[in-house]
Protein backbone atom coordinates (compact mmCIF):
# COMPACT_ATOMS: atom_id res chain seq x y z
CA UNK A 1 0.00 0.00 0.00
CA UNK A 2 3.24 2.12 0.73
CA UNK A 3 3.94 1.52 -2.62
CA UNK A 4 0.95 2.64 -4.49
CA UNK A 5 0.69 5.97 -2.50
CA UNK A 6 3.91 6.98 -3.33
CA UNK A 7 3.49 6.54 -7.23
CA UNK A 8 -0.03 8.08 -6.67
CA UNK A 9 1.52 11.15 -4.81
CA UNK A 10 4.26 11.16 -7.71
CA UNK A 11 2.06 11.54 -10.28
CA UNK A 12 -0.09 14.05 -8.46
CA UNK A 13 3.53 16.43 -8.02
CA UNK A 14 4.42 15.71 -11.70
CA UNK A 15 0.88 16.85 -12.64
CA UNK A 16 0.96 19.95 -10.65
CA UNK A 17 4.28 20.77 -11.97
CA UNK A 18 3.47 20.24 -15.91
CA UNK A 19 0.17 22.37 -15.26
CA UNK A 20 2.49 25.29 -13.54
CA UNK A 21 5.08 25.26 -17.00
CA UNK A 22 2.69 24.64 -19.58
CA UNK A 23 0.92 27.74 -18.30
CA UNK A 24 3.95 29.99 -17.91
CA UNK A 25 6.57 28.69 -19.90
CA UNK A 26 6.04 27.45 -23.89
CA UNK A 27 8.92 26.49 -25.95
CA UNK A 28 9.03 28.14 -29.93
CA UNK A 29 11.44 27.29 -32.85
CA UNK A 30 12.01 29.92 -35.15
CA UNK A 31 10.68 29.19 -38.76
CA UNK A 32 12.03 31.80 -40.80
CA UNK A 33 14.65 34.50 -41.42
CA UNK A 34 12.32 37.83 -40.29
CA UNK A 35 14.46 38.36 -37.43
CA UNK A 36 18.06 37.28 -38.60
CA UNK A 37 20.47 37.98 -37.47
CA UNK A 38 19.03 37.78 -33.82
CA UNK A 39 16.91 34.61 -34.18
CA UNK A 40 17.99 32.49 -37.14
CA UNK A 41 15.68 29.98 -38.87
CA UNK A 42 15.99 26.67 -36.45
CA UNK A 43 16.74 28.67 -33.16
CA UNK A 44 14.66 27.08 -30.59
CA UNK A 45 13.27 29.58 -27.85
CA UNK A 46 11.43 29.84 -24.21
CA UNK A 47 8.98 31.78 -24.26
CA UNK A 48 7.37 33.68 -21.06
CA UNK A 49 3.74 33.49 -21.22
CA UNK A 50 3.06 34.18 -17.52
CA UNK A 51 4.23 38.10 -16.98
CA UNK A 52 2.32 39.03 -20.12
CA UNK A 53 -0.40 37.08 -19.05
CA UNK A 54 -3.91 38.90 -20.37
CA UNK A 55 -7.22 38.38 -20.27
CA UNK A 56 -10.20 40.09 -21.29
CA UNK A 57 -14.02 39.83 -20.48
CA UNK A 58 -14.38 37.88 -23.73
CA UNK A 59 -11.72 35.14 -22.41
CA UNK A 60 -13.08 35.28 -18.90
CA UNK A 61 -16.81 34.70 -19.85
CA UNK A 62 -15.58 31.19 -21.83
CA UNK A 63 -13.61 30.14 -18.82
CA UNK A 64 -16.37 31.46 -15.77
CA UNK A 65 -19.31 29.00 -16.31
CA UNK A 66 -21.61 30.94 -13.73
CA UNK A 67 -20.86 34.78 -15.31
CA UNK A 68 -24.32 36.37 -15.85
CA UNK A 69 -24.38 36.29 -19.65
CA UNK A 70 -26.54 39.63 -20.14
CA UNK A 71 -23.77 41.48 -18.45
CA UNK A 72 -22.19 43.75 -21.27
CA UNK A 73 -19.59 45.42 -18.59
CA UNK A 74 -15.96 45.07 -20.69
CA UNK A 75 -13.09 44.53 -18.38
CA UNK A 76 -9.21 42.72 -18.54
CA UNK A 77 -6.61 41.38 -16.52
CA UNK A 78 -3.04 42.45 -17.24
CA UNK A 79 0.11 41.04 -15.60
CA UNK A 80 2.74 43.19 -17.39
CA UNK A 81 2.61 44.90 -20.82
CA UNK A 82 4.72 44.50 -24.17
CA UNK A 83 7.91 47.14 -23.78
CA UNK A 84 9.18 48.59 -26.56
CA UNK A 85 12.24 46.36 -28.04
CA UNK A 86 10.50 43.18 -26.23
CA UNK A 87 11.15 40.33 -28.48
CA UNK A 88 7.03 38.29 -29.05
CA UNK A 89 5.53 35.45 -30.00
CA UNK A 90 2.19 36.03 -31.24
CA UNK A 91 -0.98 34.65 -33.24
CA UNK A 92 -0.45 35.87 -36.77
CA UNK A 93 -3.19 37.91 -37.07
CA UNK A 94 -4.66 36.74 -40.13
CA UNK A 95 -4.57 32.94 -39.15
CA UNK A 96 -5.01 32.35 -35.23
CA UNK A 97 -3.21 29.06 -35.74
CA UNK A 98 -0.19 30.52 -36.61
CA UNK A 99 2.71 32.06 -34.48
CA UNK A 100 5.44 34.66 -35.54
CA UNK A 101 8.06 35.98 -33.50
CA UNK A 102 8.71 40.21 -33.77
CA UNK A 103 10.08 42.80 -31.94
CA UNK A 104 7.61 45.25 -30.25
CA UNK A 105 7.65 48.49 -31.94
CA UNK A 106 4.76 50.44 -31.33
CA UNK A 107 2.60 50.52 -27.98
CA UNK A 108 -1.40 51.65 -27.95
CA UNK A 109 -2.10 55.04 -28.74
CA UNK A 110 0.81 55.85 -30.61
CA UNK A 111 1.48 57.02 -34.26
CA UNK A 112 4.06 54.82 -36.01
CA UNK A 113 5.72 56.67 -38.88
CA UNK A 114 7.98 54.82 -41.11
CA UNK A 115 10.25 57.20 -43.67
CA UNK A 116 12.80 56.30 -46.13
CA UNK A 117 15.29 55.65 -43.93
CA UNK A 118 14.04 55.86 -40.04
CA UNK A 119 11.06 54.84 -37.98
CA UNK A 120 9.34 57.48 -35.74
CA UNK A 121 7.39 56.96 -32.74
CA UNK A 122 4.76 60.00 -32.13
CA UNK A 123 7.26 62.13 -33.92
CA UNK A 124 10.60 60.98 -32.63
CA UNK A 125 13.31 59.02 -33.91
CA UNK A 126 13.28 55.38 -32.73
CA UNK A 127 16.91 54.21 -32.27
CA UNK A 128 17.58 51.00 -33.28
CA UNK A 129 21.17 49.16 -32.37
CA UNK A 130 19.83 46.05 -33.19
CA UNK A 131 19.29 46.83 -37.35
CA UNK A 132 21.91 47.16 -39.59
CA UNK A 133 21.50 50.27 -41.61
CA UNK A 134 18.53 49.61 -43.64
CA UNK A 135 16.50 51.68 -45.90
CA UNK A 136 12.99 51.47 -45.52
CA UNK A 137 11.16 50.58 -49.54
CA UNK A 138 8.28 52.78 -48.44
CA UNK A 139 6.32 55.53 -46.18
CA UNK A 140 3.83 55.04 -44.68
CA UNK A 141 2.14 56.05 -41.34
CA UNK A 142 0.21 53.72 -39.06
CA UNK A 143 -2.10 54.77 -36.08
CA UNK A 144 -2.89 52.26 -32.85
CA UNK A 145 -5.77 52.00 -30.79
CA UNK A 146 -6.30 50.64 -27.47
CA UNK A 147 -4.32 47.15 -26.83
CA UNK A 148 -2.95 47.33 -30.62
CA UNK A 149 0.66 47.12 -31.29
CA UNK A 150 3.00 47.42 -34.19
CA UNK A 151 5.56 44.77 -34.04
CA UNK A 152 8.79 44.26 -36.89
CA UNK A 153 11.38 41.64 -37.74
CA UNK A 154 14.80 43.01 -37.68
CA UNK A 155 15.52 41.64 -41.35
CA UNK A 156 13.15 44.30 -42.22
CA UNK A 157 13.99 43.65 -45.99
CA UNK A 158 12.40 40.10 -45.41
CA UNK A 159 9.95 40.17 -42.80
CA UNK A 160 6.36 39.70 -43.16
CA UNK A 161 4.79 42.22 -39.93
CA UNK A 162 2.76 44.28 -39.05
CA UNK A 163 3.68 47.13 -42.14
CA UNK A 164 2.02 44.24 -43.86
CA UNK A 165 -1.14 43.17 -41.88
CA UNK A 166 -1.51 45.99 -39.54
CA UNK A 167 -1.72 45.78 -35.47
CA UNK A 168 -1.27 42.94 -33.10
CA UNK A 169 -3.92 43.37 -30.54
CA UNK A 170 -3.05 42.46 -27.09
CA UNK A 171 -4.79 39.79 -26.63
CA UNK A 172 -2.88 37.89 -29.31
CA UNK A 173 0.26 37.74 -28.14
CA UNK A 174 1.76 34.83 -26.27
CA UNK A 175 4.74 35.98 -24.37
CA UNK A 176 8.15 37.47 -24.44
CA UNK A 177 10.93 35.40 -25.56
CA UNK A 178 12.95 35.32 -22.66
CA UNK A 179 16.03 32.40 -23.89
CA UNK A 180 17.44 31.03 -26.82
CA UNK A 181 18.25 27.23 -25.70
CA UNK A 182 19.01 25.88 -29.27
CA UNK A 183 21.68 25.59 -31.38
CA UNK A 184 23.84 26.87 -27.85
CA UNK A 185 26.01 28.86 -29.85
Amino acid sequence: MGINREIYQLVIVGLAIWIVLSVTIQNYRVSGISMDPFLSAGDYLLVDKFNYMYLDSEIIDKIVPFKNAHNDLEYSFEMNAPQRGDIVVFQYPLDDNQYFVKRVIGMPYETVTIDSNSIYIDGYELMEPYIDDVGYSFEHQYFLGEDEYFVLGDNRENSNDSRHWGSVHRGQILGKVMYKYWPLN
